[in-house]
């Protein structure tokens, strides 16, 4: 008997051939407190909503067919061994954490763990063993790789557009992101890249309202919502293109001082935008400080968010971050007087300082019913001046150890607190993966701070618009720390969302990237995540992980034919299914095209719309299979009008690039107007995201192009 599909791997299993027959009306006991309920009632919902399966209480423990309880209250009862405590699940602090147990036997099933997140991820291996004869027997023991594992539901990385945005109201928003949020716990990813750019809790009406009723059905699936905003710097304010064309949902700062209403000043800033200088930089302003702390608690309060992604200054590597820090302000330089930025009266000192600030304002907040505890609920984030890069030198990287060693020293301990770097690959000296050596030396400060990991490795709309890619497969490098975040198309391509809680539950699954001898080697192998050359046939080969995964999401008919939607590696072969950043990119190129070549362009798109095209067909066919999963034919009907909505602007932007070489710009004029005609008449238009997610982008881009073609002479 072939053995089931569990996704993500678990690190052992062992099946045995048969089942345990499931009756008609599934018994289910929940032994224990309010943690064994919770994942019982979880589990019964799912198996509900996806099979039909209707469950009910046992009267007593023995008598049910599916036991779920804490070990403690199991062994207690005789229902579990007490040597199942030595099982490899729980070999590490992280598997006490979060690993579990699940035994099926002849008679009943058991799902044990140590905690309340252990116990909802036995329930959701559980949901992917039962079958048409029952729940396939065996024993799985497994644990995480990384405490926090993220799914993406933004368009752009932290900054903005919220990819589940359909223009259905604010009801039919919050129903698909409840359902969204239950997709992400049956994957085990229990972090969601949620909202971005700004602390204003009231962006829109009933924003806070609504977000901190999502928030709490998150947390009781273990599940942080996670929000982005600015503690200084306010990039949005001066760098300016597309990729930041919405508005900052905040207020922006300036350093003034006296504060709030004297001179403007610089101090430190980005480097390379002088204009950066003044806009809230200055850590040694104590009300500009103040005034922050009361916007951002506000906003937590209100909103009750998982994890808070605070983005300083974007300096970025240590040498920009370093220069940045010698053109502090004298009263700055007064408090911090060395050039040193690793030092306590350095740079190091002066965000240390900050960072305890935010760490005590926040971590005062808790609900007045007592559900939320900022300092338990809401992880802190601190990210720039310096996130590094991964190919600075070695001596630049250790200079960065020593800032972080000396930062989370001086903060103390906060349990809640990680510091975020790119994606860092190799020491060039030692060979050892960069990330790792990060959390030792942070772990043998003793503060108790992690590293949060923001992976741009392809896929991502910053190097590539790949629907579903392989970068995931490199999570081997980012081992030891706290947490992993892929950035990918999850909100629009949903595989997406599989395949990095693959990697990032386990990331020497089937298909993980071997680590490689030396930096050079693992540079390339970035890079060809990157360009979509990194394709392991155990995610992309017939019979894998991608076709496994679609199959997961749609069933297997309809994932049969999701999956060579998805497939698409080199860049011509890649459907079109959103405006930002691909079209809204290319919409920049054409204003201000250069040297480009246009007949390139011009036959680059048309080979996207071929693609897009035969992606559309596949879509045609995977609704006429029907839906056997609940919320199938809502997102593939979604996925088809914007792949409709994808071929026309390919058809456009062909056009347009032709266009640009004869200078006749009236019947790319009238495509344009035709497309934006399109987008008002079929897009429905009530939007909750701030900023109207991709089909705003659509609408503006569209009328944009007709302008400018307009002026084309």
């Amino acid at each position: 008997m072939r053995p089931p599909e569990v996704l993500p791997t678990p690190k052992s299993m062992e099946f045995a051939d048969g089942a345990l027959p499931l009756a008609e009306s599934l018994t289910v006991a929940a032994v224990g407190g309010e943690e064994a309920v919770r994942a019982a009632r979880w589990l019964a919902d799912q198996l509900e909503i996806e099979q039909g399966v209707a469950c009910r209480p046992a009267e007593r423990a023995t008598d049910a067919q599916v036991i779920i309880g804490l070990l403690d209250d199991l062994t207690h009862v005789g229902l579990a061994d007490i040597a199942w405590r030595r099982s490899t699940a729980f070999a590490t602090p992280l598997g006490r954490a979060q690993g579990y147990v699940l035994d099926v036997g002849e008679e009943r099933a058991i799902l044990t763990a140590l905690t309340g997140d252990g116990l909802r991820h036995a329930a959701a291996t559980a949901l992917q063993l039962i079958g048409p004869d029952g729940m396939r027997r065996g024993r799985v023991e497994d644990r995480p790789d990384f405490a926090l594992r993220a799914a993406d539901w933004l368009l752009n990385v932290e900054i903005n557009r919220w990819a589940y945005e359909r223009g259905d109201g604010r009801e039919a928003l919050f129903a698909r992101l409840r359902r969204k949020l239950d997709l992400a716990a049956r994957c085990k990813l229990n972090l969601v890249w949620f909202d971005g750019f700004g602390w204003d809790p009231e962006r829109v009406p009933g924003y806070a309202q609504e977000v901190r009723a999502l928030a709490r059905y998150a947390r009781e699936r273990g599940i942080r919502l996670a929000h982005t905003g600015y503690g200084g710097g306010y990039g949005f304010v001066y760098q300016q293109s597309e990729l930041y064309a919405a508005p900052y949902m905040g207020r922006a700062f300036e350093n003034r001082r006296p504060w709030p209403d004297g001179p403007l000043y610089d101090c430190i800033g980005e480097p390379h935008y002088e204009e950066s200088w003044h806009w809230g930089t200055c850590l040694s302003n104590e009300g500009l400080q103040d005034a922050k702390l009361a916007e951002l608690t506000r906003f937590v309060a209100a909103c009750e968010p998982g994890l808070l992604y605070i983005h300083d200054i974007d300096a970025g590597r240590w040498q920009g971050a370093t220069h940045a820090w010698l053109r502090r302000c004298d009263e700055c330089r007064r408090r911090w007087p060395s050039d040193d930025a690793t030092a306590p009266d350095g740079m190091a000192g002066a965000y240390a300082a900050w960072f305890r600030r935010v760490v005590d304002a926040v971590g005062a907040i808790a609900s007045d019913d007592g559900d939320y505890h900022a300092a338990r609920d809401c992880g802190l984030v601190f990210v720039g001046p310096v996130y590094a890069a991964a190919d600075e030198a070695d001596e630049d990287r250790q200079a960065e150890c020593r800032y972080f060693e000396t930062v989370s020293r001086l903060i103390g301990p906060a349990a809640n607190v990680q510091f975020g770097v790119r994606e860092l690959l190799l020491s060039e000296a030692s060979g050892r993966p960069r990330v790792r050596e990060l959390a030792e030396r942070l772990d043998a400060v003793g503060a108790g701070h992690g590293v949060f990991v923001v992976a741009f490795c392809g896929g991502d709309a910053y190097h590539s618009d790949q629907p579903v890619s392989a970068s995931p497969t490199l999570n081997r490098y980012f081992a030891g720390a706290r947490t992993i975040y892929s950035v990918h198309f999850g909100g629009v391509a949903e595989p997406a969302q599989v395949v990095a809680a693959q990697y990032a539950w386990n990331a020497d699954a089937p298909g993980a990237a071997p680590v490689a001898d030396g930096q050079a080697e693992a540079m390339a192998q970035l890079e060809a995540s990157r360009s979509g050359t990194l394709c392991p046939p155990e995610v992309f080969g017939q019979g894998g992980l991608l076709a496994r995964a679609c199959e997961l999401l749609y069933g297997p008919c309809a994932g049969s034919h999701l999956a060579q939607v998805f497939a698409a590696t080199a860049p011509e072969d890649r459907p079109v299914a959103m405006t930002w950043h691909t079209i809204t990119r290319e919409a920049a190129r054409l204003r201000a095209p250069g040297d480009i070549d246009a007949t390139t362009r011009g036959q680059h798109w048309r080979a996207r719309r071929r693609a897009t095209s035969a992606a559309l067909a596949q879509v045609e066919e995977a609704l006429a299979c029907g839906d056997p999963l609940a919320g199938t034919c809502e997102d593939l009907d979604w996925l088809r009008c914007c792949l409709e909505l994808g071929r026309r602007f390919c058809v456009g932007l062909a056009l347009s690039w032709e266009a640009l070489q004869t200078g006749d710009g009236a019947e790319v004029a009238a495509c344009w107007a035709e497309l934006t005609a399109h987008i008002r008449s079929k897009f429905p238009r009530d939007r909750f995201d701030p900023v109207g997610g991709d089909i705003a982008a659509a609408e503006d881009t569209a009328e944009l192009l007709r302008e400018w073609a307009g002026q084309l002479r």
